[in-house]
């Protein structure tokens, strides 16, 4: 249609009739800078730069500018490398390393095993799920191997003084893979894997527990391959407690033997298709 056209945001800015022609140079390409001009450099920040070799359609261009995909509320990359917080960079929900949790120089965190050390995020009501899907994924690596049992994450107790309503991921003492999802009152729906996918390794390793609500399913996986799936009977598990990662909020002897890294949390049950963008 010999047209140029420009949008930002989704938003047609305008269009010019193309004449041009044949635009072919075999020239080097340079981002942020002319090759050929002066006083032209950015002064500024750029990211996700695509060429496609076609002209974009509207319905194409709204796909980029607000991909499909599941919704993400909290995001903790663990990758601040100094102090003592571990910023939310999707929710605002920022934790606070306390205890023997130090920063590695390749991104995450380690934790040294010993009761006090986990990362403390305040309740908030968009960590609390009642009766609706959510999903969780973290990358986990053990350079040796694991004593005891390590809790990833939890939200919520176990019971008394607590509302013992709770959703947690663990590593168990006998060495099983754990997401557990407790309504006090009417019961534990526990998925336990009877596989050290996190703890023999060595090597980063990408976990996601999902609970699906509408299907009443729970599923774990690990580096994308399905490890399990259980039937979830527990209704509405709100707790308005705190979250800890990387040791329970209420036992002993439960504070993470490794390292931890990316940990994220969706308001929605996430699809083989979502777990392998992640992963």
């Amino acid at each position: 249609n010999d047209l140029l056209s420009l949008y930002a945001d989704g938003v047609l800015l305008g269009t010019l009739a193309d004449t041009s022609g044949d635009i072919s140079s075999g020239e080097d390409m340079w981002i942020g800078e002319s090759t050929d001009e002066t006083n032209t450099a950015m002064a500024g920040d750029m990211a996700d730069i695509r060429i496609y070799n076609a002209a974009l359609s509207e319905d194409q261009i709204a796909a980029i500018y607000a991909p499909a995909g599941p919704s993400m509320v909290a995001h903790w990359p663990l990758n601040d490398g100094a102090g003592t917080v571990a910023a939310d960079v999707v929710g605002g929900n920022d934790g606070t390393l306390v205890g023997g949790v130090s920063w590695l120089a390749d991104g995450g965190v380690s934790i040294d095993n010993v009761d006090g050390s986990h990362i403390e995020v305040a309740h908030a009501d968009v960590l609390d799920f009642g009766d609706v899907d959510f999903s969780i994924s973290m990358l986990i690596r053990y350079p040796a191997p694991p004593v005891d049992t390590d809790r990833w994450i939890i939200k919520g107790t176990h019971g008394a003084p607590g509302t013992g309503n709770r959703y947690e991921m663990f590593r168990g003492g006998d060495a099983s893979v754990r997401f557990t999802i407790d309504n006090d009152a009417v019961g534990k729906s526990r998925l336990m894997i009877d596989n050290d996918a996190a703890g023999t390794s060595g090597e980063w390793i990408h976990l996601v527990a999902i609970r699906d609500a509408a299907n009443d399913l729970m599923s774990l996986y690990a580096d994308g391959v399905l490890l399990g799936t259980q039937t979830d009977g527990s209704g509405d598990i709100s707790s308005g407690e705190i979250m800890w990662i990387g040791e329970s909020t209420d036992e002993t002897t439960t504070a993470m033997g490794g390292d931890m890294a990316d940990v994220r949390i969706y308001d929605a049950a996430l699809t083989e298709d979502d777990i392998a963008a992640i992963y």
